[in-house]
């Protein structure tokens, strides 16, 4: 009886065969599959607060324009939607007068403009509302008040809104906490 050794050239070492290799493949898989999700539910996390940062940015622009053709004179003319008076969660069931924007009026418009996916009824945020709007009527810098003829809310003075939103990410391993959104918006009142 004649013994032949056989060595092959290969990956393989000698004497494995792909038998004992099966257990590997299932580990291999099991992680790639942990980091796939783990990169996923990252996108989403950012798209979400891509999403919400575009909203705050937005809302501040609209709020500002808003704030500005609800100045001190549009009563005279009966254009102004200020103010705005809310009920509801997320304020479903909204009514207007006709009266200059007031800061809360402005808070109350941010709020109704919100999208969905942006909770702006949520207090989770220490105690206070997560989505939050503030309005400051002022002289402009590059002028006088005479210019804008004597009151703070007055054509050619300018309203300057800032719009906060605190944005909570899903999964923990992308951000662990909440991120504070800020944007500000100024405009020369209209009317």
């Amino acid at each position: 009886m004649e013994v032949k050794i056989v060595l092959k050239h290969g990956c393989r070492s000698i004497g494995l065969t792909r038998k004992d290799e099966r257990g590997s493949s299932l580990v291999e898989y099991a992680i790639v599959c942990v980091i796939s999700l783990v990169m996923l539910f990252a996108i989403i996390d950012f798209g979400r607060a891509l999403y919400a940062y575009h909203f705050v940015s937005n809302a501040a622009r609209s709020a500002a324009r808003w704030a500005s053709v609800n100045g001190s004179n549009c009563t005279s003319d009966n254009s102004c939607s200020a103010p705005i008076t809310c009920t509801g969660s997320n304020c479903s069931a909204c009514t207007t007068g006709c009266s200059s924007a007031s800061s809360g009026d402005v808070q109350n418009y941010v709020q109704m403009i919100a999208p969905p996916g942006i909770d702006a009824s949520a207090t989770g945020c220490g105690g206070s509302s997560c989505l939050s709007a503030s309005a400051t009527w002022q002289a402009p810098q590059w002028t006088s008040l005479a210019t804008c003829s004597g009151a703070i809310n007055s054509p050619g003075c300018t309203v300057q809104v800032t719009v906060n939103y605190v944005f909570n990410f899903l999964v923990p391993l992308v951000h662990n906490g909440s991120i504070t959104m800020t944007s500000t918006s100024e405009m020369v009142i209209a009317h």
